[in-house]
């Protein structure tokens, strides 16, 4: 895995936002000074597959499953193209039991028991993966690992993806992306101290600076849920 080409590729596909002044709150309900869009990549045809076929590789080889379960929304199409390029079943999780229909929360079919690897295209604080590994785990399935293209800080998750017994598998973290968008001159350098402090704290960053801390409707953002 050349991780200098992951990372220039989600450069070139308009995956990196850095905005200190003018932070954008996640899906998590924390306001960030630096946000990764990896829908974007969707429209990349080339960054697309060199990404998304560095995340299969490096899934394959590092967890034993035989289904992939995307996270709405982030995860689903990440967790779409792999499965299909492995040849595997691929489920998704939603949020929210649907409103209407068959009112599923899980959609897709599987077998109990199956080995399952939840999908997301990007983790802040982890709470949406463990909610949807909640999910698969009652409903009969065996989570048996997470996957993602960056992450913010794995510390920030580790120990509750340890005691749930998730294997954890990505290709980037936030502070790589930085360090590599500053050595090549994709960041405003007059911006380079205030990213370095929310590297430092992304949980407590948004607070210390004025902005409100949020949550969404399933709780994501709150200090117990992540």
């Amino acid at each position: 895995m050349d991780k200098e080409k992951i990372i220039a590729a989600l450069y070139s596909a308009h995956n990196v936002f850095v905005t200190p002044q003018n932070p954008i709150r996640g899906g998590a309900g924390l306001y960030q000074a630096i946000y990764l869009d990896h829908r974007n990549l969707f429209s990349f045809i080339e960054e697309r597959h060199l990404v998304l076929k560095a995340l299969e590789e490096k899934l394959a080889a590092e967890q034993d499953f035989n289904v992939l379960a995307g996270k709405e929304t982030g995860g689903i199409a990440p967790a779409a193209v792999i499965a299909q390029s492995l040849s595997k079943p691929m489920l998704y999780v939603r949020k929210n039991p649907k409103g209407s229909g068959r009112q599923r929360q899980i959609e897709g079919v599987f077998a109990p028991g199956d080995k399952v690897v939840v999908v997301d295209d990007t983790i802040v604080t982890g709470g949406n993966i463990r909610r949807a590994a909640e999910v698969l785990e009652h409903a009969g399935a065996k989570v048996v690992g997470a996957a993602s293209i960056s992450i913010v800080n794995e510390n920030l998750y580790k120990k509750q993806f340890d005691k749930l017994g998730l294997k954890f598998t990505y290709l980037v973290t936030m502070t790589e992306l930085v360090e590599w968008g500053i050595a090549n001159d994709k960041l405003d350098k007059n911006q380079i101290e205030e990213i370095r402090e929310y590297l430092a704290d992304p949980l407590g960053w948004g607070i210390r600076n004025g902005f409100d801390f949020e949550a969404d409707s399933n709780g994501n953002g709150q200090p117990n849920g992540q």
